[in-house]
């Protein structure tokens, strides 16, 4: 199995694609309450896993995820440039 590796595109958030595809944006701050994450609270959208602090947050995030998520084309295209 190939390895995830990590690139870094912003200073709390070190992206990791997945052998399956999925794309872990390992952030460090919850979008949503700018708050440190838990390690146990986790929403996917559009492929992208994102780290949150709660659950509140995570049905916030899901309410309106225009508001809080990342840009995928900017993601991807750090990620292919560090060989992922």
């Amino acid at each position: 199995a190939s390895e995830a590796t990590q690139t870094s595109t912003a200073p709390d958030i070190a992206p990791v694609k997945r052998p399956d595809g999925i794309i872990d944006l390992n952030n460090k701050v919850c979008p949503v309450s700018k708050e440190g994450v838990s390690g146990k609270d986790f929403y996917e959208l559009d492929g992208i896993n994102y780290s949150l602090c709660c659950k509140m947050c995570i049905r916030d995030f899901k309410k309106d995820p225009a508001k809080y998520a990342v840009n995928k084309e900017s993601i991807l295209r750090s990620l292919t440039a560090a060989g992922q």
